[in-house]
């Protein structure tokens, strides 16, 4: 998997442009009559910017009287931006969004229900867990579809192979089924503790935002965060707090470095620790391929599937696209949604940036990825691993808040300063309070 080949590059002029473009947002005026104009805000990842403009240039090849533009979002605080936009009604029709966030604005009615312009049974080919991201009850309380899922991205776990040589471990099956154990995982760890001398794995937590990428370890143990009421707290079980135990022991032995918790970690901390040399175990996504690929040899690392407990579960992880409801023609981008969406599109989309396909139909070898399909394979598989009820929490409408909440306590119990059961109890009264 890799972020090569691309359609074209990203000129410097092509970047400043859509950057110029985004900046601009919201200040247009209305398209002239018998043209639809039509702008999408995506995040700032060239090879995505190259997919998404030559995919709406073949749109516009089919369509003479759509013009499409696509801009890069903003940088800094992106609900803050986004609901400044729709408040004032300026903003973008097309967003890009992560599942985390969705949520909140299909309750508030700031996406639009897109199921009236879609083909009838377009959403069969999708992935069921991921499926359910987007159809939800909206603001009247009717069913409806608020988006498309383009991508994921979730968590297996990474390996070097010169370090379990030395240590004389055997990496598990290739089996979902037969992924190591926490019991085994923490045993192999600590040996490659010794054997690195620094630590024995990192984990793509990737920053400060990112503390949903901890809720795979408490559903696998057979928690919850919240009921299926989606409001009340859950976490403070045993099962809750016996995974922050577990994850607690991770930096109590020092086989994670305190550099690498939720907050602590930037976006390619725990990847930099494993291509260093100081970890040669990694859970991570496969937004660390492109480090790996630059970094070190491919043949001195491999993969196989997430960890596992009583159950098994992995990062809910991708985008979604939307319609907004400053949208003027919400028919038209609800179309070119359907079109950018469709199997070759989503082949092209994911081969260039290095996503991974939350389409049925769409297997490895018809994406074509040049680098590591057999890891990306493994994410494929890796897929329906995702709890349907933890999708259900993360993509609930306060979850936004929930999120800051597990943040700041799940720190805080990672690094010493606070239980595991003080813990559980401060998310607990964090998600009361955000209830009400």
């Amino acid at each position: 998997m890799t972020r090569s080949p691309q359609p074209r590059p990203l000129s410097r002029r092509a970047f400043l442009g859509a950057a110029a473009a985004a900046a601009l947002a919201g200040c247009s005026s209305d398209p002239a009559p018998g043209k639809v104009r039509l702008r999408l805000s995506t995040w700032n990842i060239a090879p995505d910017l190259v997919s998404y403009r030559a995919i709406a240039d073949r749109y516009q090849a089919l369509h003479p009287d759509v013009e499409i533009a696509v801009e890069v979002t903003p940088g800094g605080d992106f609900n803050q931006w986004l609901t400044t936009r729709l408040a004032a009604d300026r903003a973008p029709d097309l967003i890009r969004i992560i599942p985390q966030q969705f949520g909140r604005y299909v309750e508030t009615g700031g996406m639009v229900d897109i199921s009236p312009w879609l083909p009838p049974g377009y959403g069969d080919d999708y992935r069921e867990n991921f499926w359910s991201i987007v159809a939800k009850d909206g603001v009247t309380g009717s069913r409806g579809i608020y988006g498309l899922p383009q991508h994921t991205d979730n968590f297996i776990t990474f390996y070097r192979r010169d370090i379990l040589d030395e240590i004389g471990v055997t990496p598990p099956p290739d089996a979902v089924d037969q992924a190591w154990t926490w019991s085994e995982f923490l045993d192999v760890a600590r040996e490659v503790k010794r054997a690195t001398g620094a630590y024995g794995f990192s984990v793509g937590f990737g920053g400060v935002n990112n503390a949903y990428r901890w809720l795979p370890f408490l559903y696998m143990h057979g928690g919850r965060l919240v009921e299926d009421d989606l409001v009340t707290p859950a976490i403070e079980s045993d099962a809750g707090v016996e995974a922050l135990e577990w994850t607690r022991r991770w930096y109590a032995e020092g086989l994670v470095s305190l550099s690498n918790t939720v907050k602590g970690s930037q976006g390619d901390t725990a990847t930099t620790l494993f291509a260093t040399d100081q970890a040669g175990l990694m859970l991570n996504n496969p937004t660390a391929l492109p480090t790996l690929q630059e970094s070190i040899p491919e043949e001195t690392w491999d993969t196989r599937y997430m960890v596992q407990d009583v159950g098994r579960a992995s990062d809910c992880g991708g985008n979604v696209l939307a319609v907004t409801r400053s949208c003027r023609h919400p028919e038209v981008a609800a179309d070119f949604l359907a079109f950018l969406n469709d199997p070759e599109n989503t082949v092209e989309f994911c081969r260039g940036g290095g996503w991974v396909p939350v389409r049925e139909s769409i297997d490895v070898d018809e994406v074509g990825y040049s680098y590591r399909p057999d890891t990306v394979a493994r994410f494929l598989v890796q897929q329906d691993t995702v709890p349907a009820d933890m999708i259900a929490v993360e993509t609930s409408p306060t979850f936004n808040v929930v999120n800051q909440v597990l943040g700041d306590y799940l720190d805080l119990c990672l690094i010493g300063s606070i239980t595991p059961r003080e813990a559980a109890a401060s998310i607990a009264e964090g998600i009361r309070n955000v209830r009400h």
